[in-house]
């Protein structure tokens, strides 16, 4: 009776160190508590109830359990499912494996059994949430990501052998103790822990650096698609300045009609003059940007000053052009919106060649900062230099107590 109520408290903190490995997951109480009683039961039937079965499939039974009730009881993904239980399921056998050669190392067999299983389960368990604090703190953000088949994949081959060593060294333990000296046992259990736990170190670094390429893809995708509606836009703006020149003077006669409702002319002459307003940087990529983002920036009562020239200035692609005034302006007018007051809310705009450059500059106004902190802008800025770098250009960025400065300059290609 006492053997089956230490069996069962040693499973009880063998799956509370599963459940504490997903502890980033969004995962109800009451699922945690089902998933908790379900392995401690399916656990003791198994260790209880079929003892006949050998240890390696034992192991693979518990994993697959493990997998099942994450995916179904716990409600995470197949692939997160089998990520998190694989290694909580390698990181208790490695314990187990390591508290088991120490035994043997040290000789702890006193002709106490009962001591000495308890002692050992208790140094088993204390080894093993140690090592489950260790590693959870490792992929903590693990829950932030999407993960692929493709990844899991790649964990799983790359921790098969692992599994396999720690398997074939537990299998053997008792015949080789007394050929082997236990101290070699214990270095290769020690070494394979190590090496598990670089590998998910690598892991998590994997996943993060493919997290990063998918939103930067992304992020250029939605440059792409920026950049076609621009040229797009173009084509649109030139047809109705054309219909607006025409109209105008269709109006004019009109008012000058008897009987032609006056007010209802000069309202619809009001509704259409916003396109005699328009911008003539030279480019008329450029121009679209501009009226784009500055109505934006006008509605939030940001003021505009905007000295641009680019006449002559046809070697930028249209999705640099998007990429670089498109993202720049965006974030000046976001650091706008986190002052308090519309009093002092500007943009600086200027970009002009000057000798053999194109040279770009953008200020804008911004909430004074106390503590001065690192501004990152995100994946909007990153490829705002990697499209100035395309052209050999250089950009130069100052964070100002007040004032956030942009400065690019390209050279321009000789003819």
């Amino acid at each position: 009776m006492i053997a089956v109520i230490i069996d069962l408290c040693a499973t009880f903190v063998e799956t509370c160190g599963f459940l504490y490995l997903l502890k980033n997951e969004k995962v109800e109480i009451k699922r945690k508590i089902a998933f908790l009683f379900c392995e401690i039961i399916y656990a003791f039937c198994l260790t209880h109830f079929i003892s006949n079965l050998r240890i390696d499939a034992k192991i693979i039974l518990v994993v697959l359990s493990l997998i099942f009730l994450g995916k179904f009881v716990l409600k995470l993904s197949i692939a997160k499912s089998a990520f998190y239980m694989i290694i909580g399921s390698l990181l208790l056998l490695s314990s187990e494996l390591i508290v088991m050669q120490i035994e043997m190392l040290f000789n702890t067999n006193s002709g106490k059994p009962f001591l000495v299983n308890l002692e050992g389960i208790i140094a088993n368990k204390t080894v093993y949430l140690t090592l489950v604090y260790m590693v959870q703190r490792i992929i903590s953000d693990i829950s932030m990501k999407k993960m692929s088949l493709k990844s899991l994949a790649l964990f799983f081959f790359s921790n098969i052998g692992y599994s396999c060593v720690a398997v074939c060294i537990n299998l053997i333990l008792v015949s080789l103790q007394d050929v082997v000296e236990p101290i070699i046992l214990l270095g290769c259990s020690i070494i394979i822990l190590v090496a598990f736990v670089a590998n998910i170190i690598f892991t998590d670094k994997f996943f993060a650096l493919e997290d990063q390429e998918q939103k930067q893809n992304i992020a250029i995708y939605k440059l792409q698609l920026q950049a076609k509606y621009y040229e797009e836009k173009t084509v649109e703006e030139e047809k109705i300045k054309r219909i607006y020149h025409d109209m105008k003077n269709h109006l004019l006669l009109l008012e000058q009609m008897n009987g032609a409702q006056i007010e209802d002319i000069h309202k619809l002459r009001q509704d259409i003059s916003q396109y005699e307003n328009y911008y003539r940087t030279g480019n008329k990529i450029l121009d679209i940007i501009l009226k784009d983002k500055l109505l934006t920036a006008e509605k939030y009562n940001i003021e505009i000053d905007d000295n641009i020239d680019l006449s002559g200035v046809n070697f930028l692609e249209a999705l640099d052009i998007s990429t670089i005034f498109g993202n720049l302006i965006d974030n000046a007018i976001e650091a706008n919106t986190m002052l308090s007051t519309d009093q002092g809310k500007y943009i600086k705009i200027s970009a002009a060649k000057k000798q053999h450059f194109l040279v770009i500059c953008i200020q804008n106004s911004k909430a004074f900062e106390k503590k001065k902190k690192k501004v990152i802008h995100g994946y909007g800025l990153i490829n705002v230099t990697n499209a100035v770098h395309k052209y050999s250009g250089e950009i130069n960025i100052t964070d100002g107590e007040r004032e956030y400065t942009v400065n690019i300059i390209i050279p321009i290609p000789k003819d």
